[in-house]
C-alpha cells in the first residue's frame, strides 16, 4: 500500500503528491479566463453626432497615420501607417466640422456623405452603406487639435490659423480588431488544453520507487 512521503523512510516507498499543482492549475485557469476570452466588438454610439445628422459631408483628403503622429498624440487604436480619410461639412468654407475615418471601409471612396442617425449615405444614393466593420465612434463637440493635425498632414498644408475645429467625429473601423479576435484561441479549447497539460504533469510527477 503506498504511503505519503513523510512515511517513506519506514516502508521504503515514496509517493510524490501533486496536490501542490492545484494552485498552479487555478492560476492557469484564471489566466485563460482573463486573456483567452475573445475581445467583444465595441458598438458604435452616434447619439452625440447630431452636428452631422442631415448635413452633406464633402471629401477632403486621404492620409496615413505615421510614427510621428502616434508619438505625438498617443492614439493606440490605429496601427502605424494606417490610412485615414477626412470629410468636412459642405455648408461651411473653413474645415471646422470634420469626420475622420481610419482604415479602409465602404465609405472611403465616397466623395460625398450624408449621415443620418448613424447611417451613411454615399454620393447621393437613397440606401445606406452597411458599416459592419465600424468599431468605435467618438463625437467631439469642441476644438480638437489632433483632428487639425490629421487634416494638415493629408492636405499637405497647415490648418487655417484663424480658426479652430468646432466638432469632430473620429471613426475607427474594426479591421485591426478583427485580427485580434481571430488570433485569440477559443476559451473552451484553452481550458481543455490547460486541464490536459495539468493532468499530464500530475501523472508524470507521481511515481513509485523502492
Amino acid at each position: 500500500m503506498p504511503v505519503r512521503s513523510q512515511c517513506a523512510q519506514r516502508s521504503y516507498v515514496k509517493w510524490i503528491d501533486c496536490s501542490r499543482l492545484h494552485l498552479l492549475l487555478v492560476l492557469q485557469l484564471l489566466l485563460v479566463l482573463l486573456v483567452g476570452r475573445p475581445i467583444p466588438p465595441v458598438r458604435a454610439d452616434y447619439e452625440n453626432c447630431t452636428f452631422f445628422d442631415g448635413f452633406v459631408l464633402q471629401y477632403l483628403c486621404q492620409g496615413r497615420y505615421d510614427r510621428e503622429m502616434r508619438l505625438l498624440y498617443k492614439d493606440r487604436i490605429p496601427a502605424m501607417d494606417t490610412p485615414y480619410t477626412i470629410w468636412q461639412r459642405s455648408d461651411t468654407i473653413d474645415p471646422v466640422h470634420l469626420l475622420v475615418a481610419f482604415y479602409d471601409s465602404p465609405i472611403s471612396s465616397c466623395f460625398t456623405l450624408v449621415m443620418d442617425k448613424g447611417k451613411f449615405y454615399c454620393d447621393g444614393q437613397n440606401y445606406f452603406v452597411p458599416l459592419t466593420g465600424s468599431a468605435e465612434v467618438h463625437c467631439l463637440d469642441f476644438p480638437f487639435d489632433y483632428a487639425e493635425k490629421l487634416y494638415g498632414r493629408c492636405m499637405n498644408a497647415e490648418y487655417p490659423s484663424n480658426t479652430n475645429t468646432i466638432s469632430v467625429a473620429m471613426v475607427y473601423m474594426k479591421h485591426n480588431i478583427i485580427k485580434v479576435i481571430d488570433s485569440v484561441p477559443d476559451l473552451r479549447a484553452s481550458v481543455f488544453l490547460v486541464l490536459l497539460s495539468a493532468l499530464y504533469c500530475c501523472w508524470t510527477t507521481t511515481f513509485w520507487y523502492f
